[in-house]
Parts: structure tokens; C-alpha cells; sequence
């Protein structure tokens, strides 16, 4: 089974509501599945990968909901934008928390 390609950014929910502003984009929060669910979701249609901005994201864990807060930041360069996201051991550790098969997969082949 192939893995999704997908961006996911988590922001705070001020910078998700000046993103909705400047994008034109509304959220489409309230729109969760069974496994997550955020305070503010938006999905602009540009790039070649779909792209989903959160703010207050949650997910399902052993039945109750958990809120997601990365506790460490790694920063990346792409050109002159800089990208931040969680260290290694934490990007594992929150995608196995997730629980599903291709998030599972992911962090196996992170782990790699």
C-alpha cells in the first residue's frame, strides 16, 4: 500500500487565522474523521501535493483525544525558507501515537 503524499503544517490558531485571511481560504474545521480533528483546517489548492494547515490539532488515542504539541523543533532550509518540524525520535513517536498502518509505516522508515 503506497503512502499518502501530503504536507501537513501545524501552526497556532492565530497564525491559521491570518493564513485563512491572506489565502482567501476558509477552515473546514469541525470536518474531523474518527483519528483527528483541529480548531482550525485549512486546505489551499496550490503546489502539486495537497497541503493541510492546522491549528489546535487532536487525535484518537486508546479511545479518548489527545492534543498534539511537538515538544522539540528542528529547523530545515529550503532556498530561503525555513521549515521547522520535529526532531527525529518525537516525528516517530507522534506518528506511532497516531496508530494507523501508514503512519506506522512512516515512522518505520524514518526509523531506518
Amino acid at each position: 500500500m503506497p503512502l499518502n503524499h501530503d504536507i501537513d503544517i501545524l501552526v497556532s490558531a492565530p497564525d491559521a487565522e491570518l493564513f485563512a485571511k491572506n489565502w482567501q481560504c476558509p477552515t473546514t474545521a469541525n470536518t474531523g474523521s474518527e483519528w483527528f480533528r483541529s480548531q482550525v483546517l485549512l486546505k489551499p489548492g496550490f503546489g502539486c501535493f495537497p497541503v493541510e494547515v492546522m491549528a489546535g490539532l487532536e487525535f484518537r488515542a486508546l479511545g479518548n483525544w489527545q492534543h498534539l504539541s511537538p515538544k522539540t523543533r528542528q529547523e530545515f532550509h529550503h532556498g530561503t525558507i525555513s521549515l521547522f518540524a520535529p526532531n527525529r525520535p518525537e516525528l516517530i513517536a507522534i506518528l506511532l501515537s497516531f496508530g494507523r498502518e501508514k503512519d506506522i509505516r512512516r515512522a518505520n522508515l524514518l526509523s531506518s
